[in-house]
């Protein structure tokens, strides 16, 4: 039970920390980049039985220019946190459809430290998975305590149904 809370607790507590993260995020400033590269690439990889597993990503990369600075940035980033493509083949078509070699976008950077952009702030909803699994976790926990501290089914019941 304490490594099912530990797990929890650690999950639970790096979704936070992302979703504070990325809500901040919401106030970087923006400028104009230019799209330089965006290109389906397929990752093959093994498991342990030798199968073959395909993921697909987008290879995404684009210039921008900070206000004020001369020193042109690159960035590669769709989401300012965790991941950089949509979460199927749907999403990722869908997002090379826009984002056409050459094309003009907004990048939003981070104002204390430029080099880090993305090029959309507040909708990266892959954030909200980390959180939700610590739930779980924390949750199948309670029951653990639960079922180790009643001494019948009727005391679980008591608990959980009110009257």
């Amino acid at each position: 039970m304490i490594i099912t809370l530990l797990i929890g607790l650690a999950f639970s507590l790096f979704g936070i920390v992302i979703k504070v993260l990325n809500h901040m995020a919401k106030r970087w400033h923006h400028t104009v980049g230019t799209i330089s590269k965006a290109q389906l690439v397929e990752k093959i990889s093994k498991d342990s039985d030798g199968n073959q597993k395909i993921k697909e990503t987008v290879d995404l990369e684009y210039n921008y220019q900070v206000p004020g600075e001369e020193q042109t940035l690159v960035g590669d980033n769709l989401f300012p946190y965790m991941g950089t493509s949509g979460s199927n083949g749907v999403d990722r078509n869908k997002l090379l459809e826009k984002l056409k070699e050459g094309a003009q976008v907004k990048v939003y950077y981070n104002p204390n430290k430029p080099s880090q952009s993305s090029l959309t702030v507040g909708a990266n909803y892959s954030i909200n998975y980390p959180f939700s699994l610590g739930l779980a976790f924390l949750g199948f926990a309670l029951v653990i305590w639960i079922n180790e501290n009643s001494d019948s089914t009727q005391w679980v019941l008591d608990q959980i149904l009110v009257n």
